[in-house]
């Protein structure tokens, strides 16, 4: 974990209220995001690998689907958590409640960062040269005062630290790093985007065949009727902007 902390020993000093506006004004135009992932989860039992696939709908869905079939599938629509395990024929679907650890999930995308500010304390730092981005963004949830603060805050986040490496165009992460604990952390990186490119709307749910075992909040339980279930049930809904070269005159 040494290593880890080297690479973000120097910080930008720079007004982060700022910066956050220019991410959230290069923020306004994206409705759909893109991309490949490949994830590297570190726990003590060892180093775990996956590559898939990522799909972000603004406001706030977003897909994660992997290659091989051993590794289980996310969605999280708002406050909903999708996971889908094709090997064990089952979905797994719990509310989140709305946390600092929630609004993590799409702090890479969204572009309204004023809960982000109320949940985190944000720093800038400078990725290395070799990363290719240009900003980073650190967030670490903001410690609790009193029990009374703790309380109207909700729970606490369930990470210690996330760093978000942003590229130059945009500010699309291309790395992001979820620091658990000292022994635990979750790295994303992320490439080959595309960004508001048409999508089905099939693209935004789980298609869950015939006889799947569905679990609700560890409470309620059913199977896929025959034809199967498209899940959620509304797809996300794509407004992709039309560039004002495209807009007809009146």
């Amino acid at each position: 974990m040494m290593l880890l902390w080297t690479v973000f020993a120097a910080v930008e000093p720079e007004n982060v209220d700022a910066f956050l506006e220019e991410l959230s004004v290069r923020r306004d135009a994206i409705r759909v995001v893109q991309a490949r992932i490949e994830r590297e989860n570190v726990t003590t039992d060892g180093v775990f690998e996956a590559r898939g696939t990522m799909l972000f709908v603004h406001p706030k869905r977003i897909v994660f689907r992997y290659d091989e079939s051993s590794e289980t599938d996310l969605l999280i629509d708002a406050l909903r958590l999708y996971r889908y395990d094709e090997d064990m024929e089952q979905l797994q679907i719990d509310d989140l409640q709305d946390d600092p650890a929630t609004e993590a999930l799409y702090m890479g995308f969204a572009k309204d960062f004023k809960r982000l500010r109320e949940a985190f304390d944000v720093s800038l730092f400078i990725p290395e040269v070799k990363e290719g981005a240009v900003k980073g963004l650190l967030l670490r949830p903001r410690k609790r005062e009193s029990e009374d603060e703790a309380a109207s805050a909700g729970p606490a986040a369930a990470f210690e630290a996330v760093y978000l490496y942003l590229r130059e165009t945009d500010y699309l992460p291309t790395r992001v790093i979820v620091v658990n604990d000292a022994n635990s952390r979750v790295e994303i990186r992320m490439s080959e985007y595309r960004v508001n490119e048409a999508v089905e709307p099939g693209q935004t749910q789980f298609s869950i065949p015939e006889g799947t075992v569905i679990i609700e909040n560890q409470e309620t339980y059913e199977e896929a009727p025959a034809g199967g279930l498209l899940l959620p049930r509304d797809p996300a809904v794509i407004d992709i902007p039309i560039p004002s070269e495209e807009i007809p005159a009146p």
